[in-house]
């Protein structure tokens, strides 16, 4: 049979952070010194909370200027963040519109003078990509002597 006093907690557990700060009344305290002499439970949780209390104060204290040293790593990183951060935000809707534009005239005048050309260039090349005048890249022959019919030069 299992001892229930190691596997269910004690009731009283709850006051003993407080127990060991003696933030208790006088009368609290007093029943709780005879609880955690009667009970194994509660007296080693006692014992660890003195143990980390113990720990905790070991510990070295953080520097004095611990406060302007930590403001300054933040401001430096803000400043790194604010320079990376200076990529297409700079740029305006109105310039980006107008850039497009542009683009898009290159693009309407570049298309025309590829498609200006006719078959009976003096070019000879062209002469031979006349089956590409009324297909676009990528497009299927609607028969074979549309693409493949030699023209007179």
């Amino acid at each position: 049979m299992v001892d229930s006093t190691m596997t269910d907690p004690c009731p009283k557990i709850e006051m003993l952070s407080a127990y060991v700060d003696g933030e208790l009344p006088s009368v609290e305290m007093f029943a709780l010194d005879e609880h955690v002499s009667s009970c194994v439970r509660c007296r080693e949780t006692v014992s660890g909370i003195h143990l980390l209390g113990s720990a905790l104060n070991e510990e070295d204290a953080p520097p004095i200027d611990l406060v302007p040293e930590i403001m300054e790593r933040i401001k430096c990183e803000r400043d790194v963040v604010e320079v990376m951060g200076m990529g297409w935000s700079r740029w305006s809707p109105v310039s980006l519109s107008a850039a497009a534009g542009i683009m898009l005239a290159i693009g309407v005048l570049v298309g025309h003078g590829v498609f200006s050309h006719s078959a009976s260039s003096t070019d000879p090349l062209t002469g031979r990509m006349w089956a590409f005048d009324l297909i676009p890249p990528g497009g299927v022959c609607i028969h074979n002597n549309a693409c493949f019919e030699v023209r007179a030069q």
